[in-house]
């Protein structure tokens, strides 16, 4: 039957590695059973199930570890907020004071500045 099979495939003119192939693949040994097919399914299941548990996980830890960066954002935030209030309320010139004072006092403080090259420059 086999034999008959690949002279039929060969005459067809399929080429004879390919009709080979064909003709061993319909051995019995070869052919899959119900069962076979059931159980190769369960497998594929088990795997897409165990990659979901595992995208799930890895999706919870981002958005934990999102969440935590927002709050710390948020109380980084504020702290700069409550610094440049204090700035701000230390800085402001005090009545009496006339506007040359404070031009004065801003160039002593950038006379001190570290850097060389300051950008403050008026």
């Amino acid at each position: 039957m086999q034999n008959a099979l690949f002279k039929e495939l060969k005459r067809m003119g399929m080429d004879e590695d390919i009709a080979l192939e064909f003709v061993s693949r319909k051995l019995p040994q070869n052919l899959a059973t119900k069962e076979d097919i059931l159980v190769l399914r369960k497998s594929i299941l088990q795997v897409k199930l165990d990659t979901e548990r595992s995208i799930a996980t890895l999706r919870e830890a981002m958005h934990a570890g999102h969440n935590k960066l927002q709050a710390d954002i948020l109380t980084l935030r504020k702290e700069m907020h409550a610094g440049r209030n204090k700035l701000k309320a230390d800085y402001q010139p005090k009545p009496g004071d006339d506007a040359e004072s404070f031009a004065e006092d801003v160039r002593m403080a950038r006379s001190n500045d570290p850097l060389p090259d300051s950008s403050w420059d008026d």
